[in-house]
Order: structure tokens, then sequence, then C-alpha cells
């Protein structure tokens, strides 16, 4: 459970949007949700080449992937816009952490699909979708709380945690 901070040119460019979610935090009205759409439909125009209309999926809370399940295949990507998993909504608690592992890994092809807990049934997330979360959370641990953004801290300081056990360094 780590927090990279990278540009989106190399999230892009690398392909990293295939190993993990895209996460835009900030105050309002400070365009997150229309970089989070210009960046979902550039993946789907490369991702779905083959389409004669390529798509994304656009959805305000996880329970709603449930109405666009006939939509929701292989290689589209989705938008989870102004969600916060660690907060309340209305009467339900936020996310556990298990449930956000789900919701944001990212399987490649050939891995199989992500299944997530929803009220009555299961949501299913097929392989290769990529996913972009927009919040208006200001920080990583308020997004989803016990989460932490190590990118700000020392490598070194970081190796050092890991003194003994040198099954950890890479």
């Amino acid at each position: 459970w780590c927090v990279f901070r990278m540009s989106v040119l190399d999230f892009m460019r690398q392909g990293l949007w295939n190993q993990y979610s895209l996460v835009l935090l900030g105050p309002p009205k400070t365009g997150k949700t229309p970089a989070a759409e210009s960046i979902a439909s550039m993946l789907a125009q490369g991702l779905q080449e083959l389409a004669e209309d390529p798509y994304y999926i656009k959805v305000g809370t996880v329970e709603s992937l449930k109405s666009v399940s006939r939509r929701f295949v292989a290689g589209v990507p989705v938008i989870f816009d102004d969600i916060t998993p660690g907060s309340d909504k209305g009467s339900r608690a936020g996310m556990q952490w298990n449930d956000l592992k789900h919701l944001t890994n990212i399987t490649k092809k050939g891995q199989g699909s992500e299944n997530l807990d929803a009220r009555n049934s299961d949501i299913t997330i097929p392989e290769q979708c990529p996913r972009i979360f927009t919040s208006n959370a200001l920080t990583v641990s308020s997004w989803m709380p016990g989460m932490i953004d190590c990118s700000s801290f020392d490598p070194a300081g970081v190796r050092a945690t890991f003194v003994g056990n040198d099954a950890n360094l890479e």
C-alpha cells in the first residue's frame, strides 16, 4: 500500500494505468473531473482502438457500477468522481481496506476480474480497466484513513526501516 507521485504524462506513456489507479485530490473547482475525463478518453481510445465509438464510464458511487454492468467490459476506463472511500455515505460506513484493495487493484489481461462487495450483490470489475478517482480530500490520509503518502519520505530513511530484513529491499 504505497502512494506514488508521478506526472500524468508518465502515468500514460509508461502504461502505469495497467498497474496503478490514479487518484486526483484537491479542493473543489480545480479541474480534477475534466482532467480525469480527458485521461479516461485517451485511455479508451488506445484500449478500444477497434471499437467504433470508444467510451469510458463515470460513476459517483461504487454501487452505481451495477447500473452500467452491461457496458462494463475489459478495456473500459472508469472514473470514480468525487469518491472518498474512507468517508461515511449516509448511514453506510466508509470502505474497509480490503474493499479499497479490490476497488483499486487493476488486473492485467489474463489475470481475471476483481469482485467488490456491494448491497444485495457483488460488482465484478473486468480485467484491464484503468481506474481514476477524484476527491475533494486534500491529503491521502483524509482520502483513506491510515494510508500514508510515503513519496515524500527520504528513500534512505525508508530503507533504514527494513534493516535486517533484506527480503523487503529491491
